[in-house]
């Protein structure tokens, strides 16, 4: 669980930011996924590339590579469970790889798997996989159950509190359906403009997501979904980071820095773009990877006990409070 996850932990990391020099693995730094290559790229969050300790193909030394990651196609990616590792999603399967060191752990399936995520609060790892989406046990890799859903396989998925917020990978018809997490079923439907490639929470709460396939340059980027006016709006326009509207120029994926709250986002070709996280305004260039990049994630966890915290603070407020 990228954003929302990214907000929860911001006090308890930022005695990390000050870190003189970012190693593999660091926190607070940024995790780039390239679905050619099949790898993870680390920068530190003032742009910085940080050279890991595997051999790759877009940069010489890589966080994770091709043997790490496998060759699934990579796509989607989500950080947690109870080591924090990496759950990286493809369309030929789910790989695990060490949140440290960017080593191996575990394939989930084959399947394909457009969305991963990690609920925070009992650290399962959600995939969209054949039929819906499948839950599993991130510390045994055991498959827990599978959740039907309208979308099918090609479930994108976001948890927060007790629901999980779910899409179907570029296509408007079946919405943004508000799942209950226990019993999956349909609470409510959010009509969406676009076939959306990715979804998530932004620190103010609101629901984004991409637009990547879109004809139009005036609708192609990161869309914001107001819940108090039901209302969405382009937020941070492709184009004004060079995009033409239209693939592979639009964004694949989007996060919110955890610390300052800027919105960044990868392109497909290798760029990696800055915007202001609350205008949406674009700021400049963060980085770039000379292959297709396909989703950013945030390392803002610095131990498991803090997460298991968090974890279960943030339960409770979802006991309180419905989003």
């Amino acid at each position: 669980m990228k954003t929302c996850m990214s907000v929860l932990v911001l006090a308890a990391v930022a005695g990390f930011a000050t870190v003189a020099r970012a190693q593999p693995g660091s926190v607070n730094d940024l995790y780039i996924i390239s679905d050619t290559q099949n790898e993870i790229y680390q920068f530190e969050r003032n742009g910085t590339y940080v050279p890991g300790t595997f051999p790759g193909g877009a940069k010489p030394l890589v966080f994770s590579n091709s043997g790490q990651v496998r060759p699934i196609s990579a796509y989607t990616g989500a950080f947690g469970g109870l080591n924090n590792n990496f759950f990286i999603g493809g369309f030929g399967g789910v790989t695990e790889v060490d949140g440290d060191t960017g080593a191996f752990v575990r394939a989930y399936n084959n399947f394909r798997a457009e969305g991963v995520d990690v609920n925070p609060y009992n650290n399962n790892l959600l995939t969209g996989g054949p039929g819906g989406m499948q839950e599993y046990n991130t510390s045994t890799g055991t498959l827990l159950r599978v959740i039907p859903t309208a979308a099918g396989n090609d479930a994108l998925m976001r948890v927060r509190f007790n629901d999980v917020w779910v899409a179907q990978w570029n296509s408007a018809a079946y919405g943004i359906e508000r799942r209950d997490y226990a019993t999956g079923n349909v609470i409510s439907t959010i009509s969406v403009p676009f076939g959306p490639h990715e979804i998530d929470f932004g620190p103010d709460g609101n629901l984004y997501a991409t637009a990547l396939y879109e004809s139009d340059a005036a609708t192609t980027g990161v869309w914001k979904y107001d819940f108090s006016t039901s209302n969405w709006s382009l937020f941070a326009a492709a184009s004004a980071a060079g995009g033409t509207g239209s693939y592979p120029n639009g964004p694949h994926c989007f996060a919110f820095d955890p610390i300052n709250g800027d919105l960044l986002t990868a392109f497909a070709d290798g760029n990696i773009h800055r915007y202001d996280g609350v205008t949406g305004a674009y700021l400049n260039q963060f980085g770039f990877v000379n292959t297709k990049l396909t989703d950013i994630l945030f390392k803002p966890v610095p131990t498991p006990g803090t997460l298991a915290l968090i974890g279960l603070s943030g339960l409770a407020a979802g006991r309180r409070r419905r989003a």
